[in-house]
């Protein structure tokens, strides 16, 4: 006949009462071997020194082989963006020659670009990236969709309405720049 598991307990716990140091007990039932003692202050810190420190070295060993994360290379960093096709298709689809930025901006580069439209009526982004690093962007549109879409991304904005042509300048930039941006368009 097997023994079933409550008897195999309860023979555990008969051998506890009668031998106590055999399964690691105390003899006087009162005093049980694994309460738990409060650990001292110096200990708690020691802990928590260790444990910082482990994460410390795991960071630093991660920093120092994960290639790229603390000195990104050329192809990672904004890299200049050629919008020649977003104002070609800005012409094509409105009719109208977008207004670019000519000479005179020394330092600058766009950096981002996009065109969308509904039918004939056109939105043509592109982002700048200022000589201070700060960001501006150029929209133009042969619709009124710009004033009330594109005036939340920046700090300081920039509009005019040249014919059919509504242009918005904005972004991080200073107004300086901003103007210097808006008297280098040209067609």
């Amino acid at each position: 006949m097997v023994p079933r598991r409550r008897d195999i307990l309860w023979r555990f716990s008969d051998i506890a009462v009668r031998w106590p140091k055999l399964v690691g007990m105390s003899a006087d039932p009162a005093v049980s071997s694994d309460a738990a003692r409060p650990k001292r202050a110096a200990a708690t810190v020691l802990d928590m020194v260790r444990s910082l420190g482990l994460m410390v070295v795991i960071v630093g060993a991660t920093l120092l082989f994960v290639p790229n994360l603390l000195h990104p290379s050329k192809s990672q960093r904004v890299q200049p963006y050629d919008y020649s096709d977003d104002v070609v298709g800005f012409h094509q689809v409105t009719g109208l020659a977008a207004l670019t930025p000519g000479g005179g901006l020394s330092g600058w580069y766009a950096n981002s670009a996009s065109l969308t439209h509904h039918g004939t009526i056109a939105t043509l982004y592109v982002g700048w990236v200022s000589p201070t690093k700060k960001y501006a962007a150029l929209y133009e549109s042969n619709g009124s969709a710009i004033s009330t879409t594109a005036a939340t991304t920046g700090d300081h904005s920039l509009r005019r309405t040249i014919g059919r042509l509504s242009i918005l300048i904005t972004g991080s930039a200073s107004t300086s720049e901003l103007n210097q941006l808006a008297a280098s368009l040209g067609g």
